[in-house]
């Protein structure tokens, strides 16, 4: 792993047209690692959504779009050579632990070993993601990582949410949603406080803005049976202008090679 990164670190001091040629496949590589985290969140969301019956058929759906994602980001990584195989090789292991624990009826129980699994899954994404973004150590890469992670905390706030909302009372569950909560207002505001961002990204980053207060009022609604469809729906709705953020900005990035002292 360590040569690997070595060489790749070489490569793209070059600053030659190959740099070039290279640098989207790079930073699409930190969005797509930085993807696994939030799909590792997504999963668990839509598990427990179909098993308090909360727009079953969606989150049916929910969870068998995020495993094929997974798959499809894993096996990209697997022949992306700058990836670190150590790595990859934990989340490979992770990934297939967290499988097969959406494989049993969804219950409370079963809910909760998935999100111990999804955790551990969590983890050995947010380490590929760091090392990748380290790699480059571009203010591209650092950008992407951050916007990309909002995909994740929006996720991981709406699982948490209904994980609660179906009976887990666990003190650590509450301390996570608040928790993300946090994370993701001081993320959104370190992003719209950017100074090169373009027009664009202001647009959507006021959009996420508007999305994130929908999900906020939703989420403090708790008890609400009802609220559970909002905080569904409004979760997807986030979840898709912090998509459109990350692309933007992985776009953007592109022609901003500029390394980080």
């Amino acid at each position: 792993m360590i040569r690997t990164i070595l060489l790749y670190i070489a490569f793209l001091s070059t600053m030659t047209p190959a740099w070039a040629a290279e640098l989207p496949k790079a930073l699409n590589a930190v969005n797509r690692s930085g993807e696994q985290r939030m799909l590792s969140q997504r999963i668990i969301k839509g598990y427990a959504q179909l098993g308090m019956g909360v727009q079953p058929q969606q989150a049916r759906a929910i969870v068998e779009d995020s495993v094929a994602r997974f798959e499809a980001n894993l096996k990209w990584l697997e022949a992306f050579d700058a990836t670190p195989r150590s790595s990859l090789g934990e989340m490979r292991t992770r990934w297939q632990v967290l499988r097969n624990a959406i494989k049993a009826k969804p219950t409370l129980a079963s809910a909760r070993q998935a999100n111990r699994r999804g955790e551990a899954a969590l983890i050995a994404a947010e380490r590929m993601t760091r090392l990748l973004q380290n790699v480059l150590n571009t203010e591209a890469s650092h950008v992407v990582n951050l916007a990309g992670r909002q995909r994740m905390l929006s996720q991981r706030l709406t699982k948490a949410y209904m994980l609660i909302s179906w009976g887990d009372v666990s003190p650590a569950l509450r301390e996570e949603l608040d928790t993300t909560m946090h994370e993701f207002s001081l993320s959104l505001d370190l992003l719209s406080a950017r100074a090169g961002n373009s027009a664009a990204i202001n647009a959507e980053l006021e959009e996420q803005a508007r999305q994130w207060n929908w999900l906020k009022t939703a989420v403090a609604t708790e008890g609400a049976v009802n609220y559970r469809l909002i905080v569904a729906e409004a979760s997807e709705a986030l979840l898709l202008s912090a998509e459109r953020l990350t692309r933007l900005y992985e776009v953007a990035g592109t022609g901003q090679a500029r390394s980080i002292p």
